[in-house]
């Protein structure tokens, strides 16, 4: 009966490691992943416009309660709806892509 118990145990303790998560990294889906930023037009109305190619991943450890985050923005895909506009966003006078060609943000740590 205690070798039972024994091989019981064993084989449950064994069953709850992966209960002790581990952690977990997700990658952005490319498809389903548009980066947006919002600003006001002359006081009158707000616009928001979007860039449309964002890569990245979270990664998060629940046990732990730590987390981060690493996204990294192509400029040149940035998409207002008007190409002309585009051209204008992409110039010297804003996010001048040609010297910027990304945008990045990283994040070593979530609040929980």
């Amino acid at each position: 009966m205690k070798r039972l118990s024994i091989a019981a145990l064993a084989v449950a303790s064994t069953l709850s490691l992966p209960a002790l998560a581990a952690p977990e990294t997700y990658a952005f889906d490319a498809n389903h992943t548009a980066a947006r930023f919002e600003y006001v037009h002359f006081g009158y109305s707000n616009q928001i416009q979007r860039f449309d190619k964002t890569t990245g991943k979270v990664t998060i450890d629940r046990a732990a309660k730590t987390g981060s985050v690493d996204v990294t923005i192509d400029t040149k895909s940035i998409n207002t709806g008007v190409e002309v506009f585009n051209g204008h966003l992409k110039g010297e006078d804003f996010f001048n892509v040609e010297k910027f060609p990304t945008i990045t943000f990283k994040s070593a740590a979530f609040k929980f």
